[in-house]
């Protein structure tokens, strides 16, 4: 777990300064006001889709525990593709050499591509959370069989296997012999 926290880490180290040298010759103010709303804004847009994605999830809990994992995880990746070329843009825009029909255009295609990534997310979150949902089931179900499940040893070798069935209790018979 503690790979994955500082791999995470360094993905939003990577895509924080991936955004601000790509704002390179603006004010220090500028930038850190571009890449705090532009971030926010991703994040929100990827909690979102995870939201979405804990639609018709059967435990509260899996969906909320995998939340703050998978949004930090997915908001640097969605971060390092999208961005820093809307950074890019930016920059020529406020500098003048992009007209502000061709920055608007850039921007509405970064967005689809954030969209169709958005949209690839929420499925993926869904299935990881029924994977869980799964996991979890299987776990509470191989706990019931061992709670139930009789040792060969436990058996008292004069008990009958009509009398056991009468009592309720499950046997494999491979155990006995």
């Amino acid at each position: 777990m503690l790979l994955i926290t500082f791999f995470t880490l360094l993905l939003n180290v990577i895509a924080v300064l991936l955004i601000y040298y790509c704002l390179e010759n603006m004010d220090k103010k500028d930038k850190i006001i571009f890449i705090g709303v532009t971030v926010a804004v991703v994040y929100m847009l990827t909690s979102f889709v995870y939201w979405i994605s804990t639609n018709g999830v059967e435990y509260e809990e899996v969906s909320e525990l995998g939340q703050n994992f998978l949004v930090f995880l997915f908001v640097p990746v969605n971060g390092i593709i999208v961005l820093p070329l809307l950074a890019k843009s930016y920059r020529k825009y406020k500098v003048g050499s992009l007209k502000s029909d061709k920055f608007r255009n850039r921007v509405i295609v970064l967005s689809v591509v954030l969209l169709i990534l958005l949209i690839l997310e929420c499925s993926y979150f869904k299935d990881i959370q029924n994977s869980v949902v799964e996991m979890v089931k299987a776990n509470k179900q191989n706990e019931e069989e061992r709670s139930v499940e009789v040792n060969k040893n436990d058996l008292d070798p004069n008990l009958d296997l009509n009398e056991i069935a009468i009592n309720g209790i499950t046997v494999d018979t491979n155990m006995i012999n």
